[in-house]
């Protein structure tokens, strides 16, 4: 499959494996099964890996992130974020590592032996476009075939089990990141993953003389970690942040760029750059797009795109009224609200974005596009069109991310520091940020930084 649209350079197709469906359900119930089992002792699988777990979900990590940056922008602390990117992370697994990872686990080895002796027996062929292959390759002595093969059943679950002692070996090695509240309740973090997007956060910078050379030493560490597995860094999606502060002329903290530090890592015995970026440049996270700086424009600029794709399409579409009412629900909605979480965005900008689509969709739903505004969010039994209202739905989800962070005993402490420490940078005295079993009303909180916490 293309991952760039157009681009059938053959480093840019995603390779999807398809199997016999029995097989394939096999694989799904020993490995998935076996690790839902496990989820609920922690102490196995830890709090780094969110990917190929239950209740785990991807706005998860991209929500701490957002939290650490809250309150590093608060503190006006010393932090340096190093967003890594691994290459072919499915493909490049090693068979007979990956089994000792599995059986550490509680897969059963004659169910590891099973799928190991399938794969080097099995016989691939190529399905392009254009039809299916007559030819196929297999596994040889010279050219074994490793991987856990994207697409099957296990593949989520088999990386799940390699990347874990992998984040484990890195937390141990490394400083990372310590966030203490007014409180003094310390709540800690190293490295946190999906799959295979990870974030290095490091507060503490004290290994090596300078930070440079402290980011250079905890990518070293990844790098050797991953290669006992065989995985490997795609250093071309691979950025560093340093967040600093000085004071200005009139006396105000602000954060500093240096645009001339340079990043280098030892790769293959030759010296390689990992991209420096400055705190008002953006950059994507699990679908989250975010300055360290704190700027929403880059996080508008995210969702007016959104919003010009599907105002384009649904223009051009040949759909009767309920197709566009689909559309918008199932895939306009889903894909704005799981961003709208993690922004603060003023009302007039989502005035701005639903100026968009909106006419678009209100004609093709088959209403006047012309409808009155204050219409147009209400209930269809009220005479209105239940449309969604981003800048509302904005506010829910924050308190809805709230509730949850501070109910998850891995997230409560940094939640809590982060709205003691808005407290205190603003000046309220009387304690209102406990977790939500001892004060209910807790659930009515908005947003956690001065903008989030500015709809309160």
């Amino acid at each position: 499959l293309e991952k760039i649209k157009g681009n059938n350079n053959i480093n840019k197709l995603r390779r999807i494996n398809l199997f016999e469906a029995d097989y394939n359900a096999i694989l799904k119930y020993f490995w998935p099964h076996q690790i839902n089992k496990m989820d609920g002792n922690r102490i196995h699988l830890g709090q780094m890996q969110y990917g190929g777990r239950k209740h785990r979900k991807t706005n998860d990590p991209a929500m701490i992130n957002e939290l650490i940056l809250d309150f590093h922008r608060m503190s006006y602390k010393q932090i340096t974020i190093v967003q890594q990117d691994l290459a072919s992370c499915f493909d490049r697994t090693i068979q007979n590592i990956t089994n000792i990872c599995n059986q550490k686990y509680n897969i059963p080895i004659e169910v590891c032996r099973l799928n190991t002796k399938i794969k080097k027996e099995m016989k691939f062929h190529i399905t392009l476009s254009q039809g299916t292959s007559k030819k196929f390759y297999t596994n040889e002595i010279n050219m074994p075939i490793h991987g856990s093969l994207q697409g099957s059943g296990n593949a989520g679950t088999e990386w799940c089990n390699i990347s874990v002692p992998t984040l484990n070996t890195y937390d141990e090695l490394t400083e990372g990141c310590e966030i203490q509240g007014p409180t003094k309740k310390i709540w800690s973090k190293s490295i946190m993953s999906f799959v295979d997007d990870t974030r290095q956060y490091n507060n503490i910078n004290t290994i090596a003389p300078t930070i440079v050379e402290n980011i250079e030493y905890d990518s070293n560490i990844w790098k050797e970690a991953l290669s006992y597995s065989g995985g490997k860094q795609n250093l071309a999606k691979c950025a560093a942040y340093i967040i600093q502060w000085h004071y200005s002329k009139k006396g105000i903290l602000q954060m500093i760029n240096d645009p001339d530090i340079e990043i280098n890592i030892n790769v293959e015995n030759s010296m390689k750059q990992i991209k420096r970026l400055n705190n008002n440049e953006a950059y994507k996270y699990l679908g989250i797009t975010t300055a360290p700086n704190g700027d929403p424009q880059p996080s508008f600029d995210a969702l007016h795109k959104i919003c010009r794709l599907f105002a384009s399409s649904i223009m051009k579409a040949n759909i009767n009224e309920d197709d566009a009412e689909r559309a918008l629900r199932y895939k306009f909605i889903p894909k704005v609200n799981y961003q709208l979480g993690a922004y603060s965005l003023t009302r007039s900008q989502y005035e701005e974005l639903q100026k968009i689509y909106e006419p678009y969709t209100i004609s093709k739903m088959g209403y006047n596009q012309h409808w009155p505004k204050a219409l147009r969010y209400g209930n269809l039994n009220e005479m209105g069109l239940n449309l969604p209202n981003l800048y509302l739905e904005q506010f829910i989800l924050h308190i809805k991310n709230i509730q949850e962070l501070l109910s998850n005993d891995e997230t409560n402490t940094l939640m809590l520091n982060v709205l003691q420490m808005f407290q205190l940078s603003v000046g309220i005295k009387k304690k209102i940020s406990k977790p939500s079993t001892h004060h209910p009303w807790i659930k009515h909180m908005g947003q956690t930084t001065h903008k989030r916490m500015s709809c309160i």
